[in-house]
């Protein structure tokens, strides 16, 4: 019991034991090497909050932890291109239709030592986060945090879906995946939308 509370896989409480995993379904977090190190639980009966993680331990620590990296890392060596997302349905849908090379930042924003890791095995780095003003903020952070690391960064969009796996449930998801990173916006071009979005450019003042 020592241990699993230690691993935070159960929690005490006024003498209680409790697992904060109960009634999720389960992932396994893995470091570089493919050892478990963490879980992950997505809620199954509407308990909030929807995902919930192990908590930081010696063992684990998100800005340390890619997920599905050691399963990428083959891919993303043979082309030189890793695809990075924020979730583990988006990189385990991507894994299923086929592209291999992906892997998630747990849903914190991309750091340093994470850039590290790809930069093991990768050259280009594919930032693909979710469309909203959450997912759009987290890809401008990523952005310094990968120049600084001197790796090569683009930015995929997805159009008419959230994410990849909502996209990749569409009829022809793959077919318009594979066109969102053939056509990858530069560091450049995704700044400038970000910095004229809702501004009348044909205004002195715009």
């Amino acid at each position: 019991e020592d241990s699993l509370a230690r691993a935070g896989i159960v929690q005490r409480h006024e003498g209680r034991v409790f697992s904060p995993f109960a009634n999720r379904l389960m992932f396994p977090i893995w470091d570089s090497v493919g050892n478990v190190i963490a879980f992950g639980g997505r809620s199954i009966d509407g308990t909030m909050p929807k995902y919930t993680n192990s908590p930081e331990t010696p063992l684990f620590a998100k800005r340390r932890t890619l997920y599905a990296l050691p399963m990428a890392e083959p891919s993303i060596r043979k082309s030189g291109i890793a695809i990075v997302v924020e979730g583990y349905m988006d990189t385990i849908s991507l894994h299923a239709a086929g592209f291999t090379n992906a892997v998630a930042s747990l849903g914190t924003a991309f750091t340093e030592e994470q850039a590290t890791l790809l930069r093991r095995s990768a050259s280009r780095v594919l930032l693909n986060f979710d469309s909203d003003e959450a997912g759009q903020r987290a890809a401008r952070l990523a952005l310094n945090i990968a120049d600084r690391t001197g790796l090569d960064v683009a930015v995929v969009r997805v159009e008419g879906a959230k994410d990849p796996d909502e996209l990749l449930h569409e009829p022809s998801g793959n077919q318009q995946y594979q066109s969102a990173l053939d056509h990858a916006i530069d560091v450049g071009d995704f700044l400038m939308d970000g910095a004229i979005a809702g501004k009348d450019m044909a205004s002195v003042s715009g």
